[in-house]
């Protein structure tokens, strides 16, 4: 069975950490990032099936403004 992966977005580490687990433990391949740069970096480098994205990710890109730059470049991501 392939399994399928996720980017988990959000800037709260144990939010972060329990989502990451949570979807692990229900078969899915899970990469985190703690900001919309490192959410960039994580998705060029893992070209991912989804991802969960907080809207406010603190200082610079919010979740809103990183969702708009997946839907400009890569349309077919849930």
């Amino acid at each position: 069975m392939l399994s399928r992966h996720i980017v988990v977005v959000e800037n709260e580490t144990l939010l972060r950490d329990l989502l990451a687990q949570a979807l692990e433990a229900n078969g899915f391949k899970v990469t985190t990032a703690a900001n919309a740069a490192d959410a960039k970096r994580a998705w060029q480098a893992t070209d991912p099936d989804a991802l969960v994205v907080d809207i406010e990710l603190g200082p610079g890109p919010n979740g809103f403004d990183f969702a708009e730059y997946l839907q400009r470049t890569s349309p077919d991501v849930g």
